[in-house]
């Protein structure tokens, strides 16, 4: 619970006066998550690789990795190299940007609102 906001004790249900009191705060600690994932990539400078798989992630809900790498390889730009590439892959997966199950070739965003 925020700081400052105490429920009745016994209190069963959640009431718009109840949710009304916590939305400053739940908006202020959601802006400071996303601000630091946010900065995550951008300090890595991923925006637009983040950006152009999120793109690749619009048209279908999971991709093959070669497919991946393809829109990891626009994000960077002409002329990319291969091991920009699967260095930029494995951070974006260090970070919980993007995840696949072991042993299964599809990769989904790890945030679900990407």
């Amino acid at each position: 619970m925020a700081a400052g906001l105490v429920l009745a004790e016994g209190r069963r249900r959640v009431t718009e006066g109840v949710l009304n009191a916590a939305r400053p705060e739940f908006h202020r600690i959601r802006g400071e998550f996303y601000a630091h994932r946010h900065e995550e990539p951008a300090s890595r400078h991923l925006l637009r690789v983040g950006r152009a798989v999120a793109d690749a992630f619009e048209r279908r809900p999971v991709l093959r990795r070669g497919e991946l790498e393809d829109a990891i390889a626009r994000g960077l730009g002409a002329g990319a190299a291969v091991g920009a590439v699967a260095g930029s892959l494995g951070t974006l997966r260090d970070l919980g940007y993007i995840w696949r199950i072991e042993a299964l070739p599809d990769w989904e965003p790890g945030i679900p609102s990407l």
